[in-house]
């Protein structure tokens, strides 16, 4: 028995132990379950994150990618590959289609660039974009940009508030980006950058960063048009790495086997971070979309809303898949895979989950045994 559980008292609020016999309401078992903002009202500002309700939607098509991308108004996704168009939604409920222009177009990323939604293709055909917050409105083809890219990538496009500007790449090794300002339907080529594979890029609110794999190289620019590399203290492996920013100087990168590495000041200094109970991935995608980031991990979904401090939502409905892409608006959550079975979800104001820590013992006949209760001190 740990001595978190002997002595109930001077045991940090959050502290948890292991042992039988730690009773409600001071301790509560750490196996995911609700608890009540009013009743717990301490503990509860340890976990900013509501309870999530899971529903299962069905899409009109499995989605050519699993990128998902939030709006003020709507949610948008892919039609199937072969079928250019998107699934919009205003709730994440129920969904409708929308055409494309080009018969051949076969979306791999679609991002909300601040006044208008902006897609690139899979295809040889050029990117995409609206005349504003309207995804069933008509999808203009731009030109001079970065065609077939890589399908499985969600942060191929990154819109910067400040140049008011999109940053394109094509997930491929090459030396150049492309920009599209405002407003406008041509991008410009950019070079400069070192040939490497590059997985991901963000908007960090001063600077635009880039990603790349097999190498400990990170690329910014506080323009777009101008770059700069610099190293990170750990190399990205190969055929890994993705980059979210929240728009306001963190960055979370995930692609190295110690787990992620996060900047809290616009790309200044990195720190190595881990998320409770789950097993690095250098596999892991990550995108930023409402008020936090979002990690799928084959535990649950991993919410952080600073990139340091991680909760996977364990108990709710949802895909347990690492290709799979989140966004939120308001409360409402949508999760899409590959798949045409995707998932919304609602938070609750007034209840929060406590994580699931229980530990197991071996295994007997293929099934692993639960062994000792972990539980939180709780008042």
């Amino acid at each position: 028995m740990s001595a978190a559980s002997q002595f109930g008292g001077g045991i940090t609020l959050g502290s948890t132990g292991k042992g039988y016999g730690l009773t409600e309401p001071q301790w509560v078992r750490a196996d995911g379950r609700a608890l009540t903002r009013a009743g717990y009202p301490r503990l509860s500002t340890k976990f900013p994150f509501g309870r999530l309700t899971g529903t299962i939607r069905t899409l009109g098509s499995t989605p050519s990618s699993y990128s998902v991308a939030a709006s003020p108004t709507y949610f948008v996704t892919p039609l199937a590959a072969g079928n250019p168009g998107m699934q919009y939604s205003t709730d994440g409920a129920t969904w409708s289609s929308a055409s494309l222009s080009t018969p051949s177009a076969s979306v791999a990323c679609v991002i909300w660039a601040g006044a208008r939604f902006c897609a690139v293709n899979t295809t040889t055909t050029q990117p995409f974009v609206t005349t504003g917050d309207n995804p069933n409105s008509t999808w203009t083809s731009t030109s001079g940009g970065i065609n077939s890219v890589p399908a499985g990538l969600l942060n191929l496009l990154a819109y910067g508030s400040t140049p008011a500007r999109i940053v394109s790449i094509g997930g491929s090794s090459g030396t150049s980006v492309y920009t599209l300002d405002n407003g406008a339907t041509a991008w410009t080529n950019r070079t400069g950058l070192t040939s490497l594979n590059r997985r991901g890029v963000c908007w960090s609110g001063q600077k635009f960063f880039i990603v790349c794999e097999n190498a400990a190289v990170v690329s910014s620019s506080t323009d777009g048009i101008t770059w700069a590399e610099s190293q990170i203290p750990e190399a990205i492996a190969a055929s890994s790495g993705d980059i979210a920013s929240n728009g306001a100087g963190v960055i979370v990168m995930t692609g190295a086997a110690s787990g992620l590495w996060v900047s809290s000041d616009h790309g200044v200094t990195w720190c190595a971070v881990g998320i409770p109970t789950v097993a690095s991935s250098t596999a892991w995608k990550v995108t930023y979309s409402g008020d936090r980031f979002f990690i799928p991990t084959a535990a649950g979904v991993a919410m952080s809303m600073d990139g340091k401090e991680w909760f996977v939502e364990s108990q709710s409905l949802q895909a347990r898949a690492l290709n799979s892409g989140f966004a939120k608006k308001g409360s409402a959550i949508v999760q899409i895979q590959a798949s045409a079975t995707a998932y919304s979800f609602t938070e609750s104001a007034t209840d929060f989950c406590v994580p699931m820590l229980q530990s197991y013992g071996p295994a007997v006949s293929g099934n692993p045994v639960a062994s000792e209760p972990v539980f939180i001190k709780a008042l």
